[in-house]
């Protein structure tokens, strides 16, 4: 039976959309709403539907139209308001720059656990924190109107983007993985240990031929740097003893057409390429393992941001915790503004393999 979506909910879907794109930090107070044509297209719906949802948002007082000058944001949503110990008053903002704009914060994993890692911490304190998409937090430092007391940053290409932080003299903590040549605070997860235990598991079960997908995102001419030295610790632990092949799902196609994806990863297991998977992302394996192709590879290990999602036994489990990323990161930054240290430090969050610690 085929599901018809009526305009109703096709308006209540975009409503709820442009209200994470207000919640996430994309647009800032008083930032014009992206064209209807655009938004049209890029959500698949009418204008029709496209104006009923945004007229809901003005009817609540996030959106506002201005005529000629289009619709504009006139306020934020709040965050949630819950007691906190009085212990300091730090506002932190949280900005992630990301390639897919048109996605919510909480389907990217890479973003959303730091984030709620570092709220866990905060929300320990009488501190806050909000979410600002990269692009609108450039706009705003360019025009010199940055306000809270520290900076964390996670996203792509950090290495460009940090060296504004640096000359304005903001306090920032990098969560993720920077060049040791720059001298800057960062916390990450130990990817390259987290490829180093995946390829332990296979080599104890005498896998050979190890195909490792991972995910390309629209519009990157890059494999994103976790993602790299995960590969890097798979092979450095291989060595000569098992060959790998490298495959790469493009993530919007993956979205909209997985099963197509899912068959290209069973045609290079027909053809040879493998008796065992190491999948580099939490969705592409627990896509897979609901898939009709599951039957075709002997092994899997999954490199893992979410702890309970899918359904991998702990032994087929390599875990990064990106929540203790966040975590750590907001206490350092929070040491840094109080304490006005100067030397950077790098944290690694170790990553654990959950087989070993059943054992």
């Amino acid at each position: 039976m085929t599901m018809i979506i009526g305009p109703l909910l096709k308006r209540d879907r975009i409503r709820e959309e442009l209200w994470h794109w207000l919640k996430d930090g994309r647009l800032a107070v008083g930032d014009k709403l992206y064209p209807e044509t655009q938004l049209c297209k890029q959500m698949g719906v009418s204008r029709i539907t496209l104006r009923a949802a945004i007229n809901d948002l003005v009817g609540q007082g996030y959106l506002a139209r201005r005529g000629r000058l289009g619709t504009t944001v006139t306020k934020l949503p709040k965050g949630d308001k819950r007691p906190r110990a009085l212990t300091s008053g730090k506002t932190l903002l949280f900005v992630f720059y990301s390639s897919l704009p048109q996605l919510n914060l909480e389907t990217i994993s890479s973003y959303y656990l730091p984030y709620k890692g570092a709220e866990r911490f905060i929300l320990k304190t009488d501190g806050s924190i909000s979410i600002q998409h990269g692009e609108v937090f450039d706009r705003l430092l360019e025009k010199n109107l940055f306000s809270a007391d520290g900076v964390l940053i996670a996203g792509t290409r950090l290495d460009e983007r940090i060296q504004k932080l640096s000359s304005k003299n903001i306090p920032f903590v990098v969560m993720d993985y920077i060049s040791y040549g720059m001298p800057v605070n960062a916390v990450a997860c130990d990817d390259f240990e987290g490829g180093l235990l995946a390829a332990r598991k296979l080599r104890l079960r005498g896998c050979k031929r190890i195909l490792f997908v991972g995910v390309r995102y629209e519009g990157e001419n890059f494999i994103q740097p976790g993602t790299v030295r995960r590969l890097m610790g798979l092979r450095s632990e291989l060595s000569d003893q098992a060959c790998v092949t490298e495959y790469y799902v493009n993530y919007s196609q993956w979205l909209a057409h997985a099963p197509q994806e899912e068959q290209k990863i069973a045609d290079l297991l027909q053809k040879g390429k493998g008796d065992a998977i190491v999948f580099a992302m939490d969705s592409l394996y627990e896509s897979w393992m609901r898939s009709a192709f599951r039957n075709h590879c002997l092994h899997y290990v999954v490199i893992k941001h979410r702890r309970m999602e899918g359904s991998a036994a702990q032994d087929d489990v390599v875990y990064l915790d990106l929540d203790q990323v966040g975590y750590l990161a907001c206490q350092r930054l929070c040491d840094i503004i109080e304490r006005k240290e100067a030397q950077p430090v790098r944290w690694m969050v170790p990553a654990r393999d959950l087989g070993a610690t059943q054992s």
